[in-house]
Formats: structure tokens, sequence, C-alpha cells
């Protein structure tokens, strides 16, 4: 997946949740308990439909984070070649001297488009971080509001049995 593929799907996936979790809402006061039920009813799927984002994302994380760390291993490893090399020429050409700071600055060029790709996977990677944690607040946010419905269910149910 390119990385606008991968920032749309992952914008598409944030839209998603958080409008199915602004979306779903505790009944009104004093609404009766079919309503209520069904509302808990809906409440249930959109929790199950954010679990299933979230199960996405998790796994679009995952592979990003692996894939930034290979590229970081790879950054690594051409750095380290490239300043064998360096340090494999002799310090002194004719009447010009190479001091440690040219030869870190020629590694570090020579390695550019390994750094490259290092950072900007390391970045997909943040990005994917970023939407896990939005989709797992509002997991929570749903959670707790499913948890409202069964509050309510449990005090119409102490009413109900008042009332015999």
């Amino acid at each position: 997946m390119s990385d606008d593929g991968l920032d749309e799907a992952l914008s598409e996936a944030v839209a998603e949740v958080l409008a199915i979790r602004y979306g779903v809402d505790l009944p009104e006061v004093g609404a009766d308990p079919r309503t209520v039920l069904e509302s808990l009813r809906v409440t249930r799927r959109a929790l199950d439909r954010v679990e299933e984002l979230l199960s996405r994302t998790v796994r679009i994380r995952a592979r990003a984070q692996r894939m930034a760390t290979h590229a970081g291993n790879v950054f690594d490893d051409a750095w380290d070649t490239a300043a064998q090399q360096r340090r494999a020429n002799p310090v002194s050409h004719g009447t010009e001297f190479s001091s440690a700071r040219e030869r870190t600055a020629e590694a570090n060029l020579a390695t550019l488009d390994q750094r490259v790709g290092a950072r900007t996977t390391a970045e997909i990677a943040h990005r994917c971080e970023e939407a896990v944690e939005v989709i797992r607040l509002a997991h929570r946010g749903l959670e707790s509001v499913r948890q409202d419905h069964l509050a309510v269910l449990r005090s119409l149910q102490f009413e109900s049995s008042l009332d015999r």
C-alpha cells in the first residue's frame, strides 16, 4: 500500500469510527425499556464495527512498525559499510587532509537514500499509532455508552420491581 493509500485508509477508518462514536447516544430520560433495549442493540452493533476497524488498524500499525524497523536496520548497515569504506581510505590524499567529520559527512551522503527510507517508514508508523489511539479512545467511549444503557435497564427493572 502506498503512503497516500495508507493515509487515505487510516483517515477513512478514523472518520468512520468518529461518526459511529458520536452518532450513538442514550435514549431520552423516561424512555420505555423496549426503546432502551433497541438503543443498546444499536450501540452493540456500533461497538462491533469499531472493534473490527480497531483490529484492522492494529494490524496495519504492526506491519508499519516492522517496515520501519527493517528500514532503520538497512540504513544502519549501509551507514556502517560506508563508514568502514571511508576509514579504509587514507586520511590524507597528497596535500589534502580528510578529517573524521568529513569522512562522517561522506558516509552520511552515501546513505542518504536509506536514511530517507527509514524516516519515511517511521513517519508512517507514527501515523498508524495515532489512528490506533483515536480508534481505541472511541471504542472506550462506546463501551461506556453501552454500560450506561445497561445501568438504565437495571434501574428500569428496579423501578418495575418496586411497582409490584
